[in-house]
């Protein structure tokens, strides 16, 4: 095995309801040759979320710090109607608006967006893996016990968001969509008490269609796109969840150039 192939980074193809590790995983079950070499990858992806994620191996594992702390990129659907206790589909429903046929007027849209560009104080997400008491969040969530401890908040830098899309999705089309995504998810992720309540939700809403926003941002390193997604909810009164997430770059890595095999 020569030098280059004992260290090195390499820019993969996170799919929906993977996760990080899986994927990981999976690329080096495809190169036998780095079967007990150390590997780890720089920034984690939900597993609802898709995109690039970049897997250093060998002793390019020792820099992993440095690629945590590039900027990243990512294209983004925001879903209005509902939020969860996860920020995004795969979650149980928290709340959903009782407004019928809700609508997002552009102008206003755009307006609340640009007053998030900059610094923002926001606390983690409750699913996060963020160390509090030495057990990261998403345990005490899932145990209940997030009344036991304080969630500590940190800085979000959003350096650009930009809106390319603002359409509506029919109830059923709705949950075709969210059914396709849970079901790619492995592991005990409450899958189907979610998918219980997500039917029965969306049964008994007043509403038969929903809007979903598509943004394009460009974010500092530790921002959650599900928070952002929550947060941009809040400030237009209408609650809201990340419906889709792509990564598209971190630094100078795209992408396009990212590898699926």
């Amino acid at each position: 095995m020569s030098e280059l192939e004992k260290s090195g980074i390499v820019n993969l193809y996170k799919e929906v309801g993977e996760t990080p590790f899986e994927c990981m995983a999976r690329w080096r079950s495809a190169h036998p040759e780095l079967e007990f070499a150390p590997m780890t990858y720089a920034g984690r992806l939900d597993p609802m979320a898709e995109g690039l994620i970049l897997v250093l191996y060998g002793d390019k594992t020792h820099e992993k710090n440095d690629y945590l702390s590039f900027n990243k990129e990512y294209e983004f659907g925001v879903l209005f109607g509902f939020s969860t206790d996860t920020y995004d589909i795969l979650g149980k429903v928290a709340f959903e608006s009782n407004l019928e046929n809700i609508e997002i007027e552009k102008e206003m849209l755009e307006e609340t967006v640009s007053k998030m560009i900059g610094q923002n104080e926001m606390p983690y997400p409750a699913f996060s893996s963020r160390p509090v008491a030495g057990r990261p969040l998403f345990l005490w969530a899932k145990e209940g016990k997030l009344d036991e401890i304080k969630i500590p908040n940190h800085i979000v830098e959003i350096f650009s968001i930009k809106i390319l899309e603002n359409r509506n999705i029919s109830k059923r089309e709705l949950l075709d969509y969210i059914e396709n995504k849970i079901k790619k998810v492995k592991g005990d992720f409450r899958q189907e008490e979610i998918l219980k309540i997500w039917r029965e939700k969306l049964f008994d809403s007043m509403s038969e269609s929903f809007p979903v926003v598509k943004c394009i941002a460009e974010v500092g390193s530790g921002t959650y796109i599900r928070q952002i997604a929550h947060v941009l909810g809040e400030k237009l009164g209408i609650s809201g969840l990340t419906f889709s997430i792509k990564r598209t770059k971190v630094g100078e890595y795209r992408v396009e150039d990212s590898e699926r095999g």
